[in-house]
């Protein structure tokens, strides 16, 4: 197995590790509508990012593109 795969393979062990609802309260339905509800705005925020826009202190990596 190569690293890029065993990367990705930890990644996805993590991710159905953090999806159990005994962590996030919801059952696997209501984390997957959730999903699905924010992902556009995910999206909208990676594109600005990628194009130099500013990114809130919440974003993920917590950086801004401000001078």
């Amino acid at each position: 197995m190569s690293e890029p795969e065993g990367a990705a393979q930890r990644r996805q062990a993590m991710l159905y590790r953090l999806a159990d609802p005994r962590l996030t309260g919801m059952s696997t339905a209501q984390l997957q509508q959730l999903v699905i509800t924010l992902a556009p705005a995910r999206t909208q925020q990676r594109h600005s990012q990628q194009r130099g826009g500013l990114c809130p202190a919440s974003c993920p990596s917590g950086s801004s593109a401000a001078p």
